[in-house]
């Protein structure tokens, strides 16, 4: 028997696939086991680059992590540094006082892409920092940002996210670049309002990932 497979059975084969995929994908993006406190975070602490740390506001107070920390009711330490990299931030890792576990977010990767770090020694360094993280016994969330050209990073970092059971915040600054409400004036960092919905888009993962109780 020949079963002839012709244009149109392509499409339709496609459009159903991509109807599981998406019927299928769970709602708020990927999801997969994670290490979680034994109880309900007592304090956040937020490691990473010029995204945390309030680079080109006018306030500091406004920055992504304080006004994550404020919808948490948590009190904050960041420990974020402007134009690290994942292998910088792993060579800073063990010098830095980050006390009894905690809620960890990692925000590198950025200028990873900026700088254009090869892919190999970007994943090495994020899965250096999460194993040591994890070994210390905190529960930690990894901040995605992309650039429009990092798929293949996404997929790999994604993977290592993974396997060492840590959450993801996918594409945290997805459709943000090209809106200026959303940026400041070089178009890298975020306004305001972008860390306001950095803030949002952050506490839907978690929750997503279940690191932090559903809103009542």
């Amino acid at each position: 028997m020949t079963i002839t497979v012709t244009p149109l059975r392509l499409i339709l084969a496609a459009v159903v696939v991509g109807l599981l995929a998406w019927l299928l994908w769970p709602a708020g993006g990927p999801r997969w086991p994670v290490a979680k406190l034994a109880q309900a975070p007592s304090r956040l602490v937020v490691i990473g680059d010029s995204l945390t740390t309030g680079y080109k506001l006018g306030d500091p107070q406004k920055s992504f992590p304080l006004e994550l920390g404020r919808r948490l009711g948590l009190p904050v330490q960041v420990e974020g540094v402007n134009g690290c990299t994942l292998s910088q931030g792993s060579e800073r890792l063990d010098s830095l006082k980050l006390g009894d576990p905690a809620l960890v977010l990692l925000c590198l990767g950025g200028n990873d892409q900026l700088q254009v770090v090869p892919q190999e020694i970007s994943n090495a360094a994020l899965k250096s920092i999460l194993q040591r993280l994890r070994a210390q016994g905190h529960s930690v969330a990894y901040v995605e940002v992309l650039s429009p050209v990092g798929g293949a990073r996404s997929k790999a970092w994604r993977q290592i996210c993974q396997e060492q059971q840590v959450a993801v915040i996918p594409d945290a600054m997805k459709n943000m670049f090209l809106d200026p409400k959303l940026m400041t004036d070089d178009n890298i960092h975020p306004s305001e309002a972008g860390c306001s919905l950095l803030a949002e888009r952050s506490l839907k993962s978690l929750r997503h990932f279940g690191l932090i109780p559903e809103e009542k």
